[in-house]
């Protein structure tokens, strides 16, 4: 006994030895098990989004390129992180350190995962992180009692959020693309289909130099248009707008034909989306159904093979009729937001509004597309606000640091993602009520 004693404090010895005194053999086993998981589940799940829009889209790209690591690298080195900075803290800080901090403290310190992401996609993915970060961390202090309840029982944040999203977002869109994210640009030209050199165009003669004399390849959107120019700005009818959105054609035959196709690119977009959510939250059902068996089983209860099948049937049946339902409000709500931004560009020409000055005119009416929303499941409202936020503020960014020059914070994104991770892990700890059970779901299954 003493012999085998004596190995085991020679072997724990080794192992402290060998891993520096930091870690135990075990921690590092745990946390390398913790990064291979992450990393599969995030380039799965990327991956499957790729083989999904490849094959609905047809994208013209190797089978390679629809592998995608970045987000399992991402995955890995954050959910890591996370609990290397936790076994950490808890060693070498005091006792009586609260894990409310040693919680802030982790996350802060997981931050510079964001590093892992694609370096196009990590600005519109680290707002949409800390936005939804803040909107947890809110929600825990207000069960805390330390703000208000009110503050998070507001029953309209979301038309407020979409209302004041889509202004930047479409007047962005007609006037100055490049302030878009490039993948959201990608996805609102799928949907709306609006000529790209129209729109620049239209951004000369709203915010170009004058006397007109535009470059060649601007000169001849017009001349396509049919347009000659006058010499002066002032001379500019108002109608010049619509005839470079629908060259030859009258608005209401423009907005008429426009419909049936929008209505058709809003339901080929759901479609796959709403198709896979069912599929899960299906399989979620009969999983759930089957333990529910078992568990009559092991307590010698036996179950009518008839009423399992009824049973079933009737999970397949109300799973088809959300789907259907989900389907018909997101294609509603979409197709809307975008045909009255379409019709706002019309009408707005129409009531003789110079171009030089329409662009003021629509950066007020473009927050009324963003009431379509209410046409939206009242449970999916926040979580689009939320969703097109991070674009508006990017492109509201882009804007004001291409006008006033404003150079950016060094690695803005870094620090933004700390303060997000700090209040995620937090929450995730502290107050896991405040947290949306999906992501709550998650969080359990990764960390």
């Amino acid at each position: 006994n003493d012999s085998s004693a004596q190995r085991s404090r020679r072997h724990h010895s080794k192992d402290q030895h060998l891993y520096g005194g930091l870690l135990t053999k075990g921690e590092i086993q745990s946390l390398a098990r913790s990064f291979v998981k992450s990393f599969l589940i995030g380039s799965a799940i990327q991956t499957s989004i790729r083989v999904i829009a490849y094959l609905i889209k047809g994208n013209k790209s190797s089978l390679w390129d629809l592998f995608q690591f970045r987000y399992g690298l991402f995955l890995g080195s954050f959910t890591t992180s996370v609990k290397f900075s936790q076994i950490l803290l808890r060693k070498y800080l005091p006792k009586n350190t609260s894990q409310e901090k040693i919680s802030l403290l982790s996350g802060a310190i997981s931050g510079p995962s964001v590093l892992m992401l694609p370096k196009d996609e990590r600005f519109s993915f680290t707002l949409y992180a800390f936005i939804r970060a803040c909107e947890f961390f809110i929600r825990a202090q207000a069960k805390k009692g330390l703000i208000p309840q009110s503050i998070t029982n507001f029953r309209y944040y979301d038309v407020i959020l979409m209302c004041l999203s889509a202004s930047p977002i479409l007047v962005s869109y007609v006037y100055s693309p490049q302030l878009l994210n490039k993948n959201y640009y990608k996805f609102l030209n799928k949907i709306g289909t609006f000529d790209v050199n129209a729109d620049r165009a239209i951004s000369y003669l709203a915010i170009g130099s004058h006397p007109l004399n535009p470059p060649k390849d601007i000169a001849e959107t017009f001349r396509k248009a049919g347009i000659v120019l006058p010499s002066k700005m002032k001379d500019l009818k108002s109608e010049v707008i619509c005839q470079l959105k629908h060259p030859g054609v009258s608005c209401s035959s423009h907005l008429a034909s426009f419909f049936p196709g929008l209505v058709k690119r809003t339901l080929m977009f759901y479609i796959p989306l709403h198709s896979l959510l069912s599929m899960i939250s299906l399989v979620q059902q009969l999983i759930k159904l089957y333990r529910a068996n078992q568990a009559s089983e092991a307590q010698s209860k036996k179950t009518d093979i008839i009423s399992q099948a009824k049973n079933i049937i009737q999970i397949i049946k109300n799973s088809g009729t959300k789907f259907a339902k989900n389907l018909f409000f997101s294609s509603l709500f979409l197709t809307f937001y975008c045909y009255s931004a379409l019709v706002l560009l019309c009408v707005v020409p129409q009531i003789g509004v110079h171009p030089k000055k329409a662009l003021a005119f629509f950066r007020v009416l473009m927050v009324a597309p963003g009431l379509a929303i209410l046409l939206e499941e009242r449970s999916r409202r926040l979580e689009l606000g939320l969703y097109c936020l991070p674009y508006a503020l990017e492109a509201l960014w882009n804007f004001m640091a291409r006008k006033y020059s404003i150079r950016p914070l060094p690695q803005a994104d870094v620090i933004m993602f700390s303060v997000a991770s700090a209040f995620l892990i937090f929450c995730y700890n502290c107050s896991p009520d405040s947290i949306k059970p999906i992501l709550m779901a998650v969080f359990k299954h990764l960390l």
